[in-house]
């Protein structure tokens, strides 16, 4: 499904960009089978890391909240 892929593609390049482009090992936990994934920042980071990373998921945030907008019959979003 066109939908699901877009949001795995937004949700996956923001878990990149954190994990490869600031540099910070996230608590990460998926179940592909399920379309599951969840993952948590940890304490330990520097401020300009903290910076980056939500600068990251401000803009995955964005994404996904577009996305929704047109599909919203297939998309539940909850924020924590």
């Amino acid at each position: 499904d066109i939908v699901c892929s877009a949001l795995s593609s937004i949700v996956q390049t923001a878990v990149l960009g954190i994990l490869m482009v600031v540099g910070v090992n996230l608590n990460l936990e998926r179940n592909e089978a399920k379309g599951y994934l969840c993952f948590e920042m940890p304490t330990d980071i520097s401020t300009e890391q903290k910076h980056d990373c939500n600068i990251i998921l401000n803009t995955m945030l964005c994404g996904i909240s577009d996305l929704r907008e047109g599909y919203s019959d297939f998309i539940e979003l909850e924020v924590k």
